[in-house]
């Protein structure tokens, strides 16, 4: 990994007092998609849901809005240091995400990229028990037809 660097980013959940967060890093050269899947899959949500996104001034306040389906590395997706974004996830439920981009650091080869530094809080469940119950029936292939046949 001689040359390469790593991102580390803050990734905090929305609650009253920002209480829940993980620290991630992905090499620069990752995809923004790659980086919003494993955002979902260390809170634990799945991938069946519409989002939004927008770049953020050092305010929190949103700017230009992202278009997630552009595959791009993050090098092209990143262009100030200490750079600030919104993600919104499920967006009848609104999981908002505020991300900021803490240091970026040598990778490391001993290291498996994109992974969690670790953080703070025990997020909300994406679904109610409820919910799941209602689901049981559906498998996760059905509901991706059904949202692929709606676009």
């Amino acid at each position: 990994m001689a040359n390469q660097w790593a991102y580390l980013f803050r990734v905090n959940l929305y609650d009253d007092d920002f209480t829940i967060y993980r620290d991630v890093v992905l090499l620069t050269e990752q995809s923004l998609q790659d980086f919003l899947l494993y955002i979902r899959q260390i809170y634990g949500y799945d991938s069946i849901k519409d989002a939004r996104a927008n770049h953020c001034n050092d305010e929190w306040g949103r700017t230009n809005p992202i278009d997630l389906f552009l595959d791009i590395p993050l090098h092209d997706f990143i262009s100030e240091p200490n750079q600030k974004f919104y993600y919104c996830y499920d967006l009848s439920k609104e999981f908002e995400f505020f991300i900021e981009l803490l240091d970026i650091q040598p990778a490391q080869s001993s290291l498996t990229y994109p992974y969690s530094m670790g953080g703070v809080g025990v997020p909300p469940a994406q679904y109610s028990p409820m919910e799941l119950k209602k689901m049981n029936g559906l498998n996760k292939n059905a509901i991706l037809h059904i949202k692929s046949s709606l676009r």
